[in-house]
């Protein structure tokens, strides 16, 4: 699937959805435990953004709740805060118990099985100074449920990009989406009826995403040991993702992120080539959809 896209909306988020069926057949059709249930515990979230090796500065990070009201749909803003210009790429993020009245680094968890992800967009990544700002560089990384969000430490690059949008690409909705957002939504296989929430679907995908990469450091796993769920005692199962497409895939994103700006040749060249399918084979059968 891909996101409706303006000159402005070529960006990687559109280029890792163009090519998730390459691997489904790999680690994204992957049966998954639900994520076990979270409780609150107030605390920074923290995390660095990276194009490839090369931290990006002054890029803007949001932090978005998954919709419950239809695929696609209902995507909610908590926060947003922009990385530090200090050459490292770090943000940070501050759960608190009400969300605040304006938009800021605080945020409060609509409830703590909510699915939240994180969308950076723009930013610097050559002088690490703010003063280069290329849009093409836009990049995700699915973090689960809410309440457990406190205190974890997030690697946002192009393997978090690739690993979030193939296991995501069915609820992400092509045609609402931006530069600097992936609307996803559920379906209406709600797992509480009040406050509505996350249907198993969603739930399966977001515990994918970490059997693909390791959320801290933004590298592909090579082995993952899945968490089972009465499975029989003393039984290990390891899983082998496919780390050689995720990576390759990285790259082909990372060639275009790491430039000044989204009319760099590499950026270009990419979009032109990530031909959008026809609206038949889309979870939007009557849209046609730009690059």
């Amino acid at each position: 699937m891909l996101f409706r896209s303006s000159l402005l909306m070529r960006c990687a988020l559109v280029c890792a959805a163009a090519v998730p069926f390459a691997l489904l057949t790999g680690c994204a059709n992957m049966i998954t435990n639900a994520l076990a249930g979270a409780s609150f515990e107030f605390g920074a979230m923290t995390g660095k953004v990276h194009g490839g090796n090369q931290p990006i500065s002054g890029a803007t990070v949001k932090l978005y709740a998954a919709g419950t009201t239809g695929y696609g749909k209902g995507s909610t803003l908590l926060a947003s805060t922009t990385t530090s210009t200090d050459g490292s790429g770090s943000f940070a993020f501050t759960q608190v118990a009400t969300q605040p009245g304006s938009l800021g680094s605080s945020y409060a968890c609509p409830s703590s099985k909510s699915l939240i992800y994180l969308v950076s967009s723009g930013g610097d990544p050559l002088n690490n100074n703010g003063s280069n700002n290329n849009t093409a560089a836009v990049m995700m990384a699915a973090l689960g449920q809410c309440g457990s969000s406190a205190g974890l430490f997030v690697n946002i690059n192009e393997v978090s990009t690739v690993a979030s949008v193939t296991a995501l690409a069915q609820y992400i909705n092509p045609g609402t989406s931006t530069p600097a957002s992936a609307t996803i939504g559920t379906n209406g296989d709600y797992t509480l009826a009040s406050p509505p929430q996350a249907g198993t679907g969603l739930i399966n995908a977001f515990a994918t995403v970490p059997n693909l990469e390791n959320l801290a450091t933004g590298l592909s796993n090579t082995t993952f040991t899945p968490t089972t769920g009465g499975g029989a005692a003393g039984v290990t199962v390891t899983g082998t993702p496919e780390s050689t497409k995720i990576n390759t895939m990285a790259n082909i994103l990372a060639s275009c992120v790491n430039n000044a700006n989204a009319s760099a040749a590499n950026c270009t060249t990419l979009f032109a080539n990530a031909i959008p399918p026809t609206a038949a084979v889309t979870s939007q059968p009557t849209a046609t959809f730009s690059t």
